[in-house]
């Protein structure tokens, strides 16, 4: 019986192998294969891409990274180096603005006295030769201009 089954499946093997059909079919399964096969070769060049793009990717962030730390060194560094000279250029321009501001407010207070002074003593002259006070506040505002 196993030789007749195998000459069975013998004859329904040729018959299918003889066919058009069957020629036409691995023709399609071949060439689905082989686009299939493309596909696959696409796809790994695209991954392949894609993985040397995040390599890239990377090796630029590490860069980005080692340049945020050099700049914040030179940044510190020159922060460090220049600050106390211009603390010291700071403090002398705010050393003489107070010096100027309080000479000045010095003389205008010593000023004010005079002023004062004189109004006093042509308070003290006018009243002393007996004029009205039509005569003082004359002198005053002529005094004061």
């Amino acid at each position: 019986m196993e030789g007749e089954l195998n000459e069975a499946e013998t004859e329904i093997l040729e018959e299918l192998t003889s066919s058009d059909k069957f020629i036409d079919d691995m023709c399609r399964l071949n060439t689905k294969f082989d686009d299939i096969k493309e596909q696959l070769r696409e796809c790994t060049e695209k991954f392949e891409r894609i993985e040397h793009l995040v390599k890239i990717k990377e090796a630029i962030a590490q860069r980005n990274r080692l340049m945020q730390k050099i700049f914040i060194t030179v940044i510190s560094t020159v922060v460090i180096a220049v600050v106390p000279f211009f603390r010291q250029i700071f403090l002398s321009v705010l050393s003489w603005f107070y010096t100027a501001l309080i000479r000045s407010f010095f003389w205008t207070i010593i000023n004010y006295f005079a002023i004062l002074w004189d109004y006093t003593c042509n308070f003290f002259q006018y009243n002393a030769s007996e004029t009205s006070e039509q005569d003082f506040m004359i002198g005053f505002f002529q005094t004061s201009k």
